[in-house]
């Protein structure tokens, strides 16, 4: 355990979870004596059931999406501009600091991943009316919508997208790709997405045997590639293993070696 001193207050900071746990139960003690663990203390601040999916940083600003409770009571998107050194909400961005969107008020709609490249900012998630509807939206600074790419629905499948990644021109989504009729199959799917005009490049995925689950769950770019890790299953129900993927980025297809 380590002593930090900070805002003339005294904070113990352990690497096991009990420490953790007492600033947790105490995030007001800990404002009181001026010292602000915005990661932790900013709990509820969306209306619950709420969850915060992905992060992206840019400069001194943190942008965060998930999702929370919308008036009518299902799930919306939820997009916040914090500081990075305080954790305040910025007011310059939509309302308050936050940008919402519900797709259908009658049902859920999730963000679940975030970049940012200085000028835009792009969010991906989905809508589950009528199945599973893969989004992408692009905001500037304020927080004001410039563009969205919504594909349409495919008729027995169900797309859910779990992160994004981006170079200069391109953003890479990942995701699974659940597809019914009637059995299951489940494959992980990888588009590429122009920043420009929200128009896909490609589209390319692979497929697992019938009714195993799989899916990706992070993606990153770097060296002229892509990298996708996550999992599929083995065995029975539950029993999953390690996947990683390393893909060319100019068409998708799987590097050799992999």
């Amino acid at each position: 355990m380590r002593v930090r001193h900070l805002r003339e207050s005294i904070v113990l900071i352990a690497a096991c979870g009990a420490t953790l746990a007492v600033v947790f139960a105490l995030p007001q003690a800990a404002q009181a004596i001026g010292f602000r663990m915005w990661e932790v203390e900013n709990g509820n601040v969306a209306t619950p059931p709420a969850e915060a999916n992905a992060i992206a940083l840019q400069g001194g600003t943190a942008y965060i999406a998930g999702y929370g409770t919308a008036a009518a009571g299902t799930l919306e998107w939820r997009i916040e501009r914090r500081d990075r050194s305080t954790g305040a909400l910025d007011p310059g961005f939509g309302a308050g600091g936050v940008v919402t969107y519900d797709a259908f008020p009658s049902d859920d709609d999730y963000a679940t991943g975030i970049v940012a490249d200085g000028i835009y900012l792009y969010v991906t998630g989905f809508y589950s009316s009528g199945g599973s509807g893969f989004v992408v939206r692009k905001y500037d600074g304020s927080g004001n919508l410039t563009q969205m790419n919504t594909p349409p629905l495919v008729a027995g499948q169900r797309f859910t997208p779990t992160a994004i990644a981006q170079d200069a021109t391109k953003l890479y989504v990942v995701g699974q790709n659940k597809a019914c009729s009637p059995d299951c199959v489940y494959s992980w799917q990888l588009e590429r997405i122009n920043k420009a005009t929200l128009v896909s490049d490609y589209l390319v995925g692979t497929s697992f045997a019938s009714g195993k689950w799989a899916s990706p769950n992070a993606v990153a770019v770097g060296a002229g590639a892509l990298y996708a890790v996550g999992y599929d299953q083995v065995g029975g129900i539950g029993n999953h293993e390690w996947r990683t993927e390393k893909r060319r980025l100019d068409t998708g297809a799987l590097c050799d070696g992999v």
